[in-house]
């Protein structure tokens, strides 16, 4: 399925502004009940694992929205270095289509480790809100987290922010590189007024 010819179907019909993530979440939405089966089996293995944390998060319909794991070692791992965490989403890994949140702390010798991760039904606020509380409350050092860095996205960075108030929250250096690379060129309004006063500058 080509979702930007979706995309561009949808917003001529409804009149309103679609994204293609708002594509995707339809997509999970709509899984097959196998889908939903399959889910079902992996979640009951993910909770014989020794030591480890599995917690389902369903709305009110009881419709599967996102799971949080973490095993003995993510746990041990947090507990030991919880100053920093990195989130990221990678896509097209599970079938479901489900993006996979992977959390990630820094250890003393400066290597990342793997502390926690999301499988998320969808990207709405109130589901990464409720993905993020769950792990809090599996991990009381969370008091112990100074800094977060995320990507851009708007739902990702208000929820964690939401959840550790008191943190300083980040963007990634290759995030913010491909914005500008993506936002400021030479035919950008600041772009051209930046150059307008060099070439005044060195016209003196």
């Amino acid at each position: 399925m080509n979702k930007k010819l979706l995309q561009h179907k949808l917003e001529e019909k409804s009149g309103k502004k679609i994204t293609l993530k708002d594509i995707s979440n339809i997509q999970q939405r709509t899984a097959s009940e196998n889908d939903q089966n399959y889910l079902e089996i992996v979640t009951n293995l993910l909770r014989q694992q020794p030591g480890s944390i599995t917690e389902v998060i369903v709305d009110e319909d009881n419709n599967f929205k996102g799971l949080v794991y973490q095993d003995e070692c993510m746990h041990s791992m947090y507990n030991k270095f919880p100053e920093m965490i990195m989130v990221d989403a990678t896509y097209k890994l599970l079938d479901l289509r489900m993006p996979l949140y992977l959390l990630l702390a820094i250890d003393g010798d400066w290597s990342s480790e793997i502390v926690g991760l999301f499988i998320l039904g969808e990207e709405t606020q109130s589901v990464i809100e409720s993905a993020v509380t769950i792990f809090k409350h599996c991990n009381p050092h969370w008091t112990d987290t100074k800094v977060i860095m995320s990507d851009k996205d708007l739902n990702e960075r208000d929820a964690f922010k939401n959840c550790f108030a008191d943190t300083c929250l980040n963007i990634c250096l290759y995030h913010t590189l491909r914005s500008f690379r993506r936002e400021i060129t030479c035919n950008s309004s600041p772009f051209k007024f930046v150059l307008l006063h060099l070439n005044l500058y060195f016209s003196i």
